[in-house]
């Protein structure tokens, strides 16, 4: 849509139309245009609000799930070993299987 279309669109809605509002507010979405959502939802525009929370959940959401990846991974890289031979304790002892046979032996 060129900028004339554009600033057709934002002098309808500033005149009241409601479907130019809309339509304005779909596109800005979709630009990500926050400023001009923002804008829309200060005029009264309540597809604009909605489209705003839209975004706003997305941009949480695909944070969470980054910030979710980078703490997997860092867990990756700093996790046990998987090899009891390489002295992994078990979860449930504070000895390790290793440890625990020898003390056995020398009862």
């Amino acid at each position: 849509m060129s900028a004339m279309d554009l600033a057709t669109l934002r002098r309808l809605a500033a005149e009241g139309n409601e479907e130019a509002a809309n339509r304005l507010a779909e596109l800005a979405a979709t630009r990500g245009d926050l400023a001009e959502l923002r804008e829309l939802v200060d005029s009264g525009n309540e597809l604009a609000g909605e489209k705003l929370a839209q975004l706003a959940g997305s941009a949480a959401t695909s944070t969470s799930c980054a910030v979710w990846s980078a703490r997997e991974t860092n867990w990756r890289q700093t996790s046990w070993p998987s090899s009891p031979r390489r002295g992994r304790t078990s979860t449930n002892s504070a000895v390790s299987p290793t440890r625990a046979t020898r003390l056995l032996r020398h009862s």
